[in-house]
């Protein structure tokens, strides 16, 4: 059975649309087999909470952009690219975290709580 691929993270930053990105992610994550089953869960389910954390109304494009990212970071996992491109993600990550923290600290929190598996699984 094939896993959906996610879409190309560059595409459209409507909110409607990354949390649709990040609903078919979450499937991808649960499918993927080269991460650790705990690392796999939890990084599956901080994404599907970003997702639900996202307010269609009221997102701010700091929000929207900490959304984007997670996506290019997740992408980049999923299709195992070289270290030092999924370190840049992680890092662009982090950026996103402190930028959008003051407009969206619970989506912010998931996000930091995603690094922190990631740093703990050695990625």
């Amino acid at each position: 059975m094939t896993s959906p691929e996610p879409e190309n993270p560059s595409t459209s930053t409507s909110t409607g649309s990354i949390q649709e990105r990040l609903a078919t992610l979450v499937q991808v994550l649960r499918s993927t087999d080269h991460l650790e089953p705990a690392a796999q869960t939890a990084l599956a389910d901080l994404v599907e909470e970003l997702g639900v954390l996202l307010n269609p109304t009221e997102t701010a494009s700091q929000t929207s952009h900490l959304a984007e990212t997670t996506l290019h970071l997740a992408h980049a996992l999923h299709q195992q690219h070289e270290p030092t491109l999924i370190d840049t993600a992680v890092k662009r990550l982090e950026e996103a975290v402190v930028r959008a923290e003051a407009h969206a600290p619970v989506a912010t929190g998931a996000a930091r709580k995603l690094i922190d598996i990631l740093a703990n699984s050695g990625i």
